[in-house]
Formats: structure tokens, C-alpha cells, sequence
């Protein structure tokens, strides 16, 4: 699961808010895939009148095409308070890794907070994650914001697989439900 907080991208345009929380979640779905974990959503947000209000993801993306590629690799930001999740679940939550790919320092405060940073401007690879969060045996792997964070397969077939799956599955909805 990942954080997903409204003051994190900057509220501009419906666009810009849609591209910012599908960069994001595209970026979980590789850690998920690589982590060979379930992705837990984050609620998300979109611009209705130039206020920021939750909505769900099929506000964002058609259903169909996104569960063609992912139906079984992800649950709902609601999944954690259904009543037949075990209590062991629920409480098995890691501490909250704070990804950074950048070489600007890092300064985290909460002691319950890992923070990750790389020298460099590049993208994390599929094998830095797996060493970095692959070894966590909470049920829950918790993750701070991916925005502006990148994660791509070392392997250029892996990535071109992958990207060819995100493009079929990542069709911008026009649906607007406003939870």
C-alpha cells in the first residue's frame, strides 16, 4: 500500500492531477509485481470545480481494461476494514519506506519511518527494490508517496512487457463518481 495525500502534487488542472496518481500507481504496480505482493490502493482524488474531492479509480481509469492486466494483483483502499481480513493482517503493517531517487538529502523525523535514497537521478531498478523491500516479512509492505519516484525492470524485454501491459490497461475513464 502507498500514500496517496492530496498536498502532495500540486492541484492544477484535472490532467495534471490524473497524470501525477497514474504515474504513481503504475510505479506500485511494478513494486507490487516485484515484490510479488498484492497492491493495496490509496484513495484518490480528482478536480471537481477546482476543489480536490476522494473519488474512486474507476473515476480515473475504465475498470475493464485495468483489471484485463490487474484484476488479481490489487484490492480496494477499503479492503483492510472489511470484516473477514484477519486481525493479524491488520496489525502486520511494516514501517512506512520513504523512496527517494535523488541526490537531495532527507530528513525524516518519525522513528517509525525507513527512509531509502539512492545517489542518483535515475530510476530505482526492479533488483534495488527487491534487495531494499523484498526481505520485509510484515503483511503489509507501507510506502510513502511515489510521486516523481521511478522504478523500471534492469531488463529492457521485462520493461517493454510491462509497458505494453500498462498501455493496453491504463485507459483514462470519463465515468465521474464522486465519493
Amino acid at each position: 500500500m502507498y500514500e496517496n495525500p492530496v498536498g502532495v502534487w500540486t492541484p492544477g488542472t484535472d490532467s495534471q492531477a490524473f497524470e501525477a496518481q497514474t504515474a504513481a500507481l503504475k510505479t506500485a504496480l511494478l513494486i507490487a509485481t516485484v515484490l510479488d505482493r498484492v497492491l493495496i490502493l490509496p484513495r484518490f482524488h480528482c478536480l471537481r470545480k477546482s476543489t480536490v474531492v476522494d473519488c474512486p479509480l474507476n473515476s480515473l481509469l475504465r475498470i475493464t481494461a485495468f483489471d484485463s492486466a490487474f484484476a488479481t494483483l490489487y484490492r480496494e483502499s477499503n479492503f483492510l476494514r472489511h470484516p473477514l481480513v484477519p486481525d493479524a493482517v491488520r496489525r502486520s503493517v511494516s514501517p512506512l519506506y520513504f523512496l527517494a531517487n535523488s541526490t537531495e538529502s532527507l530528513t525524516i523525523n518519525n522513528s517509525t519511518t525507513i527512509a531509502v535514497q539512492r545517489n542518483s537521478t535515475q530510476s530505482l531498478y526492479d533488483d534495488e527494490v527487491k534487495q531494499l523491500l523484498g526481505a520485509d516479512q510484515h503483511q503489509l509492505v507501507s510506502l510513502a508517496s511515489l510521486e516523481h519516484i521511478r522504478v523500471t525492470f534492469r531488463s529492457l524485454v521485462q520493461q517493454t512487457s510491462f509497458d505494453k501491459t500498462l498501455a493496453a490497461s491504463f485507459k483514462r475513464s470519463d465515468y465521474r463518481q464522486l465519493s
